[in-house]
């Protein structure tokens, strides 16, 4: 109990300096300066779209009708969309742009081959309701009635095998933009000094428990900023219907993402921060996240390689390796409906991450505050597991 409530004390200060600065504000705005950067670009890019249509025909019929090819086209615009019929426009026709003519009996239709081809049906169209409207005496044909099914066909294999990549491309992003931040951690404390006051005053197992759930926090609020954002895009921009449901259903797949995020954070987090305590400067530091980064793509790279195939010997093997078995198991979720080889996988992490948590204070502790036997040494590891008061 004394560690856990070290720990906590430990959490809460790191946590509370990290988040309330200014820095971390900036880190919050980083990722989602491009992502807006991109929708208004694509919003202006649309609107210039919109303003100048390519389907622009100029009209050099008579007032009368020029007035029922209006007519016309509004009323199949209301039933097909205003995207599906070319927009007329009363003026001389610039060089190049289409041109319709005569009058409704013999109409006429001038401008490059490739505008003939686009808009000779569409605009055949618009002639044949004006003349049925001029042939019935009224300004709209009756309307048919129309009633549609939404049928939403089942996802295939290969489609919840996406749904599985993209959650394993989040998850392995998000580990490493913020875990990697715990490999200089403790440079600056054992710089100051600070870092011998903590180990005089609480384990040492708390100290590296404390500084990994304080950026588990801090992660936490950086995702849950992040996340609010993109499904405001994915909600203006993204119908849910595109989105294959995967096997588990949304509610479960969202819950264990986010589950296994928090151990694929920690038990990298515990690596990082293991190694970068090594470090006596931030240059040592970030030549020691070189080694663990490929590592960390080379991992993504065994657990999305048979994503398809969850039940293959490749994918078995990432789904048993602790450091890959979240990535591994989101891709089998997506797929598979089975919820126990979940339940084996995050024990079997959980009991990595506690053994990788009292290693690397072990290891502090004999090299760096130079206490205790070499980390190596079997009564070492003896005492590494039989310390109680700790």
């Amino acid at each position: 109990m004394r560690t856990l409530r070290s720990a906590l004390v430990i959490a809460r200060r790191d946590y509370v300096a990290t988040v309330w600065s200014k820095t971390f504000i900036i880190f919050l705005l980083g990722p989602i300066l491009p992502l807006l950067l991109g929708g208004v670009m694509g919003a202006l890019a649309s609107g210039e779209e919109q303003g100048q249509r390519r389907d622009a025909v100029a009209l050099t019929v008579d007032a009368d009708t020029a007035l029922a090819i209006g007519k016309a086209r509004a009323h199949l615009a209301a039933r097909l969309g205003g995207d599906a019929v070319p927009v007329f426009v009363r003026a001389h026709p610039a060089p190049g742009q289409p041109s319709l003519g005569g009058s409704l009996d013999r109409p006429r239709l001038s401008g490059p081959p490739q505008a003939l081809r686009d808009l000779g049906g569409p605009i055949g169209l618009i002639l044949d309701q004006a003349r049925g409207e001029r042939a019935l005496g009224s300004t709209a044909l009756p309307p048919v009635d129309l009633q549609t099914a939404a049928i939403r066909p089942a996802p295939s294999a290969s489609d919840r095998a996406d749904v599985g990549r993209a959650a394993q491309f989040v998850l392995f992003f998000l580990t490493l933009l913020l875990a990697g931040l715990l490999i200089s951690n403790l440079v600056e404390e054992k710089a100051n000094k600070i870092i011998e006051l903590l180990a005089s005053a609480v384990p040492i197992d708390a100290i590296f428990a404390g500084k990994l759930l304080a950026m588990l926090g801090a992660s936490l609020t950086g995702i849950a900023v992040w996340s609010s954002a993109a499904a405001l895009g994915v909600t203006a921009f993204l119908p849910a219907s595109v989105l294959p449901v995967p096997a588990i259903g949304w509610p479960l797949f969202l819950t264990l993402g986010l589950v296994y995020f928090v151990m694929l954070f920690l038990l990298w987090g515990a690596l990082y921060l293991g190694i970068g305590a090594q470090a006596g400067s931030a240059r040592e530091a970030q030549t020691l996240a070189m080694p663990l980064t490929l590592a960390q793509a080379f991992v993504f790279a065994i657990a999305s390689a048979q994503a398809v195939h969850p039940d293959r010997p490749i994918a078995l093997i990432a789904a048993i390796i602790p450091w890959s078995s979240p990535l591994a198991m989101m891709a089998r979720a997506a797929i598979l409906p089975e919820l126990w080889p979940h339940l084996a996988a995050l024990a079997l992490q959980l009991a990595t991450l506690l053994v990788a948590v009292r290693v690397g204070a072990a290891l502090f502790r004999t090299n760096i505050l130079k206490s205790g036997r070499p980390a190596g040494s079997p009564v070492g590891i003896a005492r590494l597991f039989a310390r109680r008061g700790e």
